[in-house]
Order: C-alpha cells, then sequence, then structure tokens
C-alpha cells in the first residue's frame, strides 16, 4: 500500500500518546435543555478534548462526522500542537497561508493524530465521514488509508455545493467538495437511506430473459387476492410475450395451492433468488389465473423492508433532500435573524449532516455521533433534529476551539434548536 511522507511526520505518528490526559469540567452558567440528555458541547483543543474523552467513549462512538480545515490559505488556521520537534516548534504561532512552503505538512500534522484518536474512539460497527476540497483530498486519503487500512475505505462522496458558479478562476470553476467515509471493521451493517418503494410490486416475468422453470412454494403465493378455490390446469396462461407454463396441474383452496407451483416462464429471478426473498418475509402474488403473471410483494409492516444504500453523488439536482452551501448560509441567518452580528463562513446544510448520519444510525436510537470540528453546530443540529422526526435518543458530542465561535455560534444554535425556533414563511 502506498504510504505518504511529509516534514513532522515521524513525529506526529506517536503524538497522540504523549498528550496528557485533562479533566473536563462542566459550566452550568452555559448549559442548557435536559443536563442529563448526555449531549456535550466541549470548548478547546480538539486534540486534548479527544484524549479525554478517550476513558469513557472508547469504542462507543457509532459515527463521526468531521469538517476540518481545508488548507485553502484564507482560514486563517494555526498549527499549535504541543510536540517535542524543533522544526516543528518554528510553526507555532504562524498563520498558515497560501504561500507557506509547509502548508501540506503543518496540515498532515494537524489531521493525523486527530483522525487517529477518532478512529480509537469509534464501535467496531461505526464509521467517520470526513469533509474536504481538492487541496488536500489526495493527502487525507493517503493517510486514512494508513490509519483505518485501505480496505476499510467504504467510498467518497461528491457534494454539489452550489449552482452558481462565481467564474473568479480562469482555469477551472469549482462547484464540488467530497465527503470521504471509512469503517472502522467489517462489522460496519452498511448504510440504510430509502426505503424501498411497497407500492412498486416487483413483476418476476422479464421478456428478455430466457424460458426458464421455476418452483413457487404453496404456502408464500397468494392467488386472486385469496378469493379463488378449484383446480388449476396445465397449459399455457398469459399472452405470447409474457405466458407462463403451468407444469403439472394443482388444486386451490382460498387462494393457496395444495402444492408447490411448477411452471415455466421468462423469470428475472433465480430459484435462489426467490427463495432468499421469501425467507426475509416477501410473498408472490397472482392476480388473476387468467394471466399467471407472478408478482413478488412485501407486507407493509413488513420490519424487514430492504433500504437502498445511499448514493454518491450528493446533488440537490437529482434529489430534493440535499441542500447548498447557499441553503447553509440561509440555514444560519434564519437562525440568528435577530442577531446581525452573528457571522459564520462556510456552514454545512444540516438536511446533508442529516442524511449522512442517519444512513448509518438509522435504526440506532442510542448512537453517540462526534463531530471534533463543531464550527456552527451543523452536527449537533441535524442529530436533534434527527431525534425529533423518529423519537430517537442519539447523542451528540460536539467540540470547537474558538471561544467566540463555542459560546456565540455553536451553543447559542444548539439552544435555539432545543429550544424550538420559527422562521417566517418564505424567508
Amino acid at each position: 500500500m502506498p504510504t505518504l511522507n511529509w516534514i513532522g511526520k515521524e513525529t506526529v505518528v506517536g503524538h497522540h500518546k504523549e498528550v496528557p490526559f485533562k479533566l473536563l469540567e462542566k459550566d452550568e452558567n452555559l448549559s442548557v435543555g435536559d443536563s442529563e440528555s448526555g449531549n456535550f458541547l466541549i470548548e478547546g483543543d480538539n486534540l486534548e478534548a479527544l484524549k479525554s474523552l478517550l476513558p469513557h467513549y472508547k469504542g462507543k462512538i457509532k459515527c463521526v462526522y468531521i469538517d476540518p480545515p481545508y488548507n485553502t490559505g484564507n482560514e486563517n488556521w494555526i498549527y499549535n500542537d504541543n510536540v517535542n520537534s524543533p522544526k516543528m516548534k518554528e510553526w507555532l504561532g504562524n498563520v498558515v497561508g497560501k504561500e507557506d512552503l509547509n502548508k501540506h505538512d503543518k496540515w498532515l500534522c494537524l489531521m493525523y493524530p486527530r483522525i487517529v484518536l477518532l478512529r480509537e474512539l469509534l464501535s467496531d460497527d461505526g464509521v467517520i465521514f470526513i469533509s474536504i476540497d481538492d487541496n488536500e483530498q489526495a493527502h487525507l486519503k493517503l493517510i486514512c488509508d494508513e490509519i483505518f487500512g485501505e480496505n476499510n475505505f467504504v467510498g467518497q462522496f461528491v457534494w454539489h455545493k452550489k449552482d452558481n458558479a462565481s467564474f473568479l478562476s480562469k482555469e477551472i470553476v469549482t462547484l464540488k467538495e467530497y465527503i470521504l467515509m471509512y469503517k472502522k471493521s467489517n462489522n460496519f451493517e452498511g448504510t440504510f437511506d430509502k426505503e424501498i418503494d411497497l407500492s412498486r410490486h416487483r413483476e418476476l416475468i422479464n421478456i428478455s430473459n430466457n424460458v426458464q422453470s421455476r418452483i413457487l412454494p404453496k404456502e408464500n403465493v397468494l392467488i386472486e387476492n385469496g378469493n379463488f378455490s378449484g383446480k388449476v390446469d396445465a397449459g399455457k396462461y398469459g399472452s405470447e410475450q409474457f405466458f407462463i407454463e403451468v407444469l403439472e396441474p394443482f388444486e386451490v383452496k382460498n387462494g393457496f395451492s395444495l402444492s408447490d407451483i411448477k411452471m415455466k416462464g421468462r423469470f428475472s429471478w433465480s430459484q435462489k433468488k426467490i427463495e432468499e426473498e421469501i425467507a426475509e418475509g416477501g410473498k408472490i402474488e397472482i392476480k388473476t389465473i387468467k394471466s399467471f403473471k407472478p408478482i413478488f410483494f412485501r407486507e407493509q409492516n413488513d420490519r424487514n423492508i430492504p433500504f437502498r444504500p445511499i448514493v454518491d453523488l450528493l446533488s440537490k439536482k437529482i434529489d430534493s433532500r440535499i441542500e447548498t452551501s447557499h441553503d447553509a448560509n440561509a440555514e444560519i441567518k434564519k437562525l440568528f435573524s435577530n442577531e446581525v452580528n452573528v457571522v459564520f463562513d462556510y456552514p454545512k446544510p444540516s438536511k446533508l449532516i442529516e442524511l449522512l448520519v442517519n444512513a448509518v444510525v438509522r435504526f440506532d436510537f442510542q448512537a453517540i455521533i462526534l463531530d471534533s470540528f463543531a464550527g456552527s453546530g451543523t452536527t449537533g443540529h441535524s442529530v436533534l433534529e434527527l431525534n425529533k422526526s423518529d423519537g430517537g435518543n442519539r447523542k451528540f458530542i460536539l467540540i470547537e476551539l474558538e471561544t467566540e465561535i463555542a459560546q456565540n455560534v455553536t451553543a447559542k444554535r444548539l439552544e435555539k434548536v432545543i429550544k424550538g425556533y420559527e422562521v417566517e414563511k418564505g424567508s
């Protein structure tokens, strides 16, 4: 597996072990909502905070989402980790700008120990989502392959972040960002996004398939909605193109055959596939003896209803649930409509994060979700809204370094969502 080397790597690979454990202190004056909720907003350096979470939360976090600095040169971030390296100590206190010749080295030194600790906090069935753009995407992929193992790379989402281009660049117009996804181990169950529409029954006959024999188990085939009783003769049924040939006659009582039904037709499913779907709770319906067209369906209350996994193209143009950076800015303005001084650059839309998180924790109502680059608090907002929608009791842990942001943006946003907020219609 290819590995990446940079200035300071030998120092930061084990730096997380040298970070001291610090006790987290609760500030009652800044707390809102239920004190026993288990939700936390931690103000402070995220490396120290992650280390402090280890004793209680190691192996317990189901989902991590982080939106770290993209290292564009416009974010005014500073490398300030207390490392034992003369070269790296020269970096301390200096803003990382566009012309900084060590900007990639500094960014990798920032990210590596933090991702290592995030991996330790993840449960065996947990995953991490990391937002990034072209400036560091390639480097991020390589260090995540190293930390998680390249076999645990789940995929890379492309988020269509805006519709209207500024055309400030003469070379290329960028309308997308990436979200990398890694799992902790093979215990990850997969993603659950859209429930398959049960109103669309699956027809088992396809005109383009070859004629094959199949056996339909008697107890799983409903004929004419239970309203037919009598003998069904061997022979061909249906149209010339969509015919079914019954190979042996059988008796039906109240819509159910007294023996397995042996037939030929242009089946789209193999015998094994039919048996697997039936084992998961599916049924086969024959609406009329005349057409004899078998259709697969599931009961509306079937708990084994399948979900489609999430797709890796996140675009409002193909999925109305996806929101853009413009939507995210509008969301912040609505939340802080009476506080004109509240400004936050580059927020993510809460519905985007909610969609990602929900795809992982849909069936885990007690899951813990962590964001160690909390910013405006979008992840916490998303978890709260997700719990409102399905009655879950999921918890979030957010970490934000900047006091001004943590207290005046992140905390206030969470308070508004917890207490409920209203926005003017059409605003």
